[in-house]
């Protein structure tokens, strides 16, 4: 409705913000403390997944009191239980052994071929198994599989099969292959037909691109 020169503008919202409560500078003590506990990991060699369990954990404590009970009863737990088992599809895949599975069958198949058969099978079976599974657990599910058999291809480095994976987890035909594509999507703004077209071009772009330019520099 009006131009905002932006540091005006913060200045003056950050002045109608007021002085900083005794919670937020509790909240800013340990938010220092869990960022000193993560950038110290070489020196203190403990699990970094502590300090996100501490952290919040010491705002509930009776010296500080920063959270309340009744914050815990505004808490999405079904989004929780949902990313966790996000989380956990590949897990679950690894340990009943599906991705060592398909790397047996499909070892004898891609011996002799070259590195861009190789890059384009890789490309199309992540974009293919992306309809059934989300992004973060195809690269847990299938991340080790399919680099161990570049490997054994005689590839010097993984990391060209790694990125593969990436791009082809995020090359998709519809948006409720990954989240936060589908939250975007679930506004309404955008036609799904039009997010087909879009997508799809990208996709095609995106493996035309591994196959005539990154393999070849590579």
């Amino acid at each position: 409705e009006m131009p905002i020169d932006g540091k005006v503008y913060f200045i003056e919202r950050q002045k109608q913000l007021g002085a900083w409560t005794k919670d937020e500078k509790r909240t800013m003590i340990v938010l220092l403390l869990f960022i000193t506990y993560l950038f110290t990991y070489r020196w203190h060699s403990m699990d970094m997944v502590y300090g996100f369990v501490i952290a919040p954990l010491l705002l509930y404590l009776p010296i500080l009191q920063v959270g309340q009970k009744e914050d815990l009863m505004t808490v999405n737990f079904p989004m929780v239980v949902f990313v966790a088992g996000c989380l956990s599809i590949g897990s679950v895949a690894s340990y009943l052994g599906i991705p060592q599975v398909i790397s047996d069958v499909a070892l004898p198949y891609l011996e002799g071929q070259g590195n861009v058969f190789y890059f384009g099978f890789v490309y199309w079976f992540i974009v293919i198994f992306n309809m059934v599974m989300t992004p973060m657990a195809l690269m847990t599910a299938f991340g080790i599989p399919l680099t161990q058999i570049a490997m054994d291809m005689g590839m010097a480095t993984p990391f060209p099969v790694l990125f593969t994976i990436n791009c082809a987890c995020y090359n998709l035909f519809l948006p409720y292959e990954a989240v936060l594509v589908a939250a975007f999507c679930s506004f309404g703004n955008t036609k799904l037909s039009l997010f087909v077209k879009v997508f799809v071009t990208k996709m095609i772009i995106s493996f035309a691109w591994i196959l005539i330019i990154m393999v070849p520099y590579w």
